[in-house]
């Protein structure tokens, strides 16, 4: 199959500037494996070098052409890694749209790494692939069709086979092993993916987190153009015995070197400069002399590598500091250490890589939220140690998560006038909770709200404080922090709302009305309103004018003398309708 080489002489993309003279494609074109080595359509050794984004619906707002565009301008990678996450809420198996809504980021990714000429890897991210060959073998058969034309796309069958390891509830797992399981899986999707695409770059995982590449050299998948994959993070796994780190071990290292010996060529397709836990747990230090001697190593056989990973999560393997823009157009105090660190080699390695200038990141708009109202969780000014997620529950599409002690965000509000405002805040927890604690824009603690365990991180509740919240009148930044006794995540969050009511309102109105509200002789008269309990007659402001209970599906108020359009906000439980009827005289 002929490759289209991805030219960017004819390329110019939405910045207005033209493409320059030299990408990574441009160079290399179609790569091609010979013996223990990756070569260029010249025959020469091929290093790439780049980053790998995190997984898919944990980090899904860093899934776009902007942040790949600004990691080719500012970084000068030569290659991305796409981490579509496989099992578990919003990644491919998840049965709510999550194979439709990761190709779509996945397509997004491939199509700004073709435009710009650098290479993708597109991988699989899944601990339990044999389990999931079928769903794997048609996504990349997908893949294939649509993109395996283009020399840009390596396809990544099998993330990491686990190791020995233990489940949530306690249980002991075997390990995947590679004669068993592996092989059988890998040899099975190569297949699949050369019935359409002959000629395209694979990686293929192996045994124990893919420590273990040298065991699957000995006994290799069939086929041509593959290569095995080689993941270490510099505080768990060390190029010598004579590294200061307490848990070092040499067996990775050996096991590339080994796997090298055999003829077999590597692609170290996740490393981090962090222990294993990507700097999560307890250890929150990076290992740079270590992770400085790991890529020394690879430079010298021409391995290629993508670290891990781009997102601004609170762990020291993070490229990002948890304040950082997800659309690019970061300066230095964005970067974490790690980040400094890793793109000044990507840097030093590509520098003969030039790429247009982007456009301009523009200016974030946040929601300002007129009260009485709901304030969505993504509707922030500021957060500090959180990131979004893809949510099932309703009247939104995003829900804050990975929320620890400490962790907090900003929001503005309009605030029409003085007065006491009920507080009730949506969330869900898998562990035992923590709190929801509200303040001014001075840091006074306004309420505070314990949220429970819900047993389930998508098992959402409401959580009411109905004494009271009192608010001045004006434009002004309520702070959201949340503090807890656990030492991991306290509960995700998807909105809390201030209003007068004892109940939440819905953001919308129930499309489906069935109440009758009519106007007579300056009365608002409401009838069959069955499963509603309060009206709330608005002027066209938005100020609440009259209220009334509903009772028995009956309510009667005084419109008083307002005149114009009103609204009569019906609201319950379950459902809240708007009507509108016109007052005359």
């Amino acid at each position: 199959m002929n490759k289209w080489l991805g030219t960017m002489a004819a390329l110019v993309l939405s910045s207005g500037v033209g493409a320059q003279a030299l990408t990574p494609v441009e160079e290399h074109g179609a790569l091609k494996v010979t013996g223990s080595k990756i070569l260029n359509e010249k025959g020469q050794p091929a290093q790439l070098v780049g980053m790998s984004l995190f997984w898919s619906a944990w980090s899904a707002q860093f899934y776009n052409r902007r942040t790949v565009h600004w990691l080719a301008y500012d970084w000068k990678l030569s290659v991305i890694r796409i981490a579509m996450g496989v099992e578990g809420g919003g990644m491919y198996l998840d049965p709510n749209n999550g194979a439709e809504k990761n190709m779509r980021m996945v397509d997004s990714v491939i199509q700004a790494s073709v435009d710009l000429g650098i290479y993708v890897v597109v991988d699989w991210h899944d601990h339990n692939a044999p389990n999931h060959q079928t769903q794997a073998i048609d996504f990349f058969q997908k893949v294939a069709r649509k993109w395996g034309h283009t020399p840009n796309v390596i396809y990544e069958i099998f993330n990491e086979p686990h190791g020995p390891q233990t489940d949530a509830e306690g249980n002991s797992e075997d390990a995947w092993s590679w004669s068993d399981a592996i092989k059988p899986y890998s040899q099975a999707v190569v297949d699949s993916i050369r019935v359409i695409d002959p000629d395209n770059l694979i990686l293929i995982g192996n045994e124990n987190w893919d420590q273990s590449p040298a065991a699957a050299a000995a006994d290799p998948v069939i086929g041509k153009n593959l290569a095995y994959t080689l993941h270490f993070y510099s505080g768990s796994h060390v190029v010598s015995a004579s590294s200061a780190v307490p848990k070092a071990t040499t067996a990775t290292y050996t096991s590339g070197k080994a796997t090298l010996a055999k003829g077999a060529a590597l692609f170290i397709s996740e490393w981090g400069t962090s222990d294993a836990l990507g700097g999560g747990g307890a250890d929150k230090n990076i290992y740079l002399p270590q992770a400085k001697a790991w890529l020394d190593w690879a430079q010298t056989n021409s391995i290629s590598w993508c670290n891990w990973s781009v997102v601004n999560k609170s762990e020291s393997s993070a490229a990002l500091k948890p304040t950082a823009n997800p659309l690019g157009a970061w300066n230095d105090t964005d970067l974490s250490a790690s980040g400094t660190w890793v793109r000044q080699q990507i840097l030093t390695l590509n520098a003969k890589y030039s790429f247009p200038e982007p456009p301009p990141v523009p200016v974030r708009k946040p929601d300002t939220t007129l009260l009485p109202g709901r304030i969505q969780a993504e509707g922030y000014t500021a957060t500090k140690g959180v990131q979004f997620e893809s949510t099932t529950d309703e009247d939104a599409t995003e829900n804050m998560g990975w929320i620890e002690t400490g962790d907090g965000a900003d929001y503005v509000v309009k605030v029409p006038e003085d007065g006491r405002y009920n507080l009730h805040v949506r969330a869900a927890s898998n562990t035992l909770g923590g709190d929801f604690v509200l303040k001014n824009e001075a840091g006074v603690e306004l309420k505070r709200v314990a949220i429970a365990g819900t047993g389930g991180w998508q098992k959402w509740s409401t959580t009411s404080d109905t004494t009271g919240v009192e608010l001045k009148a004006g434009l002004q930044t309520l702070k959201v922090g949340f503090e807890g006794a656990a030492t991991g995540s306290l509960f995700n969050f998807n909105w809390f709302e201030l209003n007068h009511e004892i109940v939440p309102l819905r953001s919308r109105a129930t499309w489906t009305k069935s109440a009758s509200v009519s106007l007579r002789e300056g009365r608002l008269l409401v009838q069959d309103a069955l499963g509603l309990d309060q009206v709330n007659l608005r002027d066209p402001a938005g100020k609440v004018i009259a209220r009334a209970k509903i009772a028995n599906g009956f309510a009667e108020l005084w419109t008083g003398t307002t005149r114009g359009i009103l609204i009569a906000e019906l609201t319950g439980p379950q459902r809240r309708e708007l009507h509108s009827v016109v007052r005359a005289r």
